[in-house]
């Protein structure tokens, strides 16, 4: 009996389980896919949260005030005032902002990764360590200069190169 499973960022998965004996199962290697996969990952992300976007998500459903000698009457934008009070709407404004705080958190990763990997002396434990215990906010770290990253880098080296002991007993796991 052979069953495929077609997974995210992997060719497919054959599970294959033997007639003979039941309880054991094998596994057939895969090629897993690195990095392209992660920067076409992030552009499906950007091209959704486009889409979305266009979507009117935004929340000003009230277009505006018509006032004739007769009467006063509010003008409203349907679609934005559908997508604000439906069910459906409702839902994709949560994927919105999901995709928005997703969207950062991949670029601080990508920036933040790249930038302690080439600036740090740091061997691989220890850089590992640095990068969890430190890793900064995404939207104030990205909306910071170049300069003013590098900057938090350096001062944030020094704090850890002062207190590394400490530090890895808070970032290790419990044994």
């Amino acid at each position: 009996m052979v069953a495929s499973y077609p997974i995210a960022n992997v060719s497919t998965v054959n599970i294959s389980l033997d007639t003979t004996a039941i309880d054991t199962l094998r596994i057939e290697p895969v090629e897993v896919h690195g990095s392209a996969a992660k920067f076409a990952d992030l552009a499906l992300l950007e091209a959704d949260y486009r889409k979305l976007l266009a979507k009117n998500m935004n929340t000003n459903f009230l277009s505006g005030v018509v006032i004739t000698p007769v009467s006063i009457g509010l003008s409203f934008d349907i679609s934005s005032l559908y997508s604000k009070l439906s069910k459906s709407g409702k839902s994709e404004s949560r994927r919105f902002n999901w995709l928005k705080v997703e969207i950062l958190e991949r670029k601080l990763d990508d920036l933040w990764f790249s930038m302690t990997n080439r600036y740090s002396s740091l061997d691989s434990i220890n850089i590992k360590y640095y990068q969890i215990y430190y890793r900064p906010g995404a939207s104030e770290f990205l909306t910071l200069s170049e300069a003013e990253q590098l900057n938090y880098l350096i001062f944030t080296l020094k704090n850890y190169k002062d207190s590394v002991n400490i530090i890895k007993e808070i970032v290790s796991l419990p044994q």
